[in-house]
């Protein structure tokens, strides 16, 4: 089962997360041979880390847990904020199967699916026009990976997760924008900063420990507000990082 960890980090934690750099690594390493993508999110500058994102195969539910709760980072309390979410490789591939240029910036995003007992249905009902849209050789050349995100049961769509790289911010809105789930209000996208609305978590992970996603509100942009697509700058890890 493939899953997908997104960790933000609490304010000013930089050097802390350079003193648990090493272990971090070595717990990494444990986990070679089943990484799907990874990498830190990082802001504008491109040099400041503001969390850690892995898609990761395991096997169980319990598993995931311990891939995130003790990780390093996370035991040494790094992160502000965990976000577990089952997943599903559309793409069929890892990160390090994209034949991209290293030259673009790349970028994680995440759209939080809306609340509602049918929004599974509508997500099925539009998935052959979200398809469609996204399949187009230029739209393909952006996308490192893509794919649904569920709930802990795999049976609830809570939303979508893109890798993509892409020359200008045009580009990448562009392709989030045009989506037929965005079209159709499916989804409420939020960039994968700070600043993101959360709403609360799911099942089976307690919020003590599986953090929260939270409250409607003022700040819930609506996906088809240009100003919602924020997107956080991402790369391939480095052992500076």
């Amino acid at each position: 089962m493939e899953y997908l960890f997104y960790c933000r980090n609490k304010p000013n934690v930089d050097d802390l997360r350079m003193e648990h750099r090493e272990e971090h690594w070595s717990f990494m390493d444990g986990y070679d041979d089943r990484f799907i993508a990874r990498g830190p999110t990082l802001m504008p500058d491109r040099e400041t880390a503001t969390g850690s994102m892995h898609v990761v195969d395991l096997q169980s539910d319990e598993e995931a847990k311990v891939f995130a709760y003790d990780e390093p980072f996370a035991k040494a309390g790094v992160f502000d904020e965990i976000i577990i979410r089952r997943w599903t490789n559309a793409l069929k591939r890892t990160m390090w199967k994209f034949d991209g240029d290293d030259s673009n910036p790349r970028f994680l995003f995440l759209g939080h699916g809306r609340e509602g007992d049918d929004v599974t249905d509508q997500r099925n009902a539009l998935l052959e026009a979200h398809r469609a849209f996204l399949a187009s050789p230029e739209k393909m050349k952006m996308q490192i990976l893509r794919g649904p995100l569920w709930d802990m049961s795999g049976d609830i769509w809570v939303g979508s997760f893109f890798l993509l790289e892409a020359p200008n911010s045009g580009c990448r809105k562009g392709l989030l924008r045009g989506r037929a789930l965005h079209r159709e209000r499916a989804v409420r996208a939020h960039g994968v900063s700070r600043l993101a609305v959360r709403r609360p978590p799911l099942a089976p992970f307690p919020p003590s420990r599986y953090g929260t996603l939270a409250p409607r509100g003022k700040s819930s942009i609506h996906a088809r507000t240009p100003e919602s697509m924020e997107l956080r700058r991402w790369q391939i890890p480095s052992t500076s990082m």
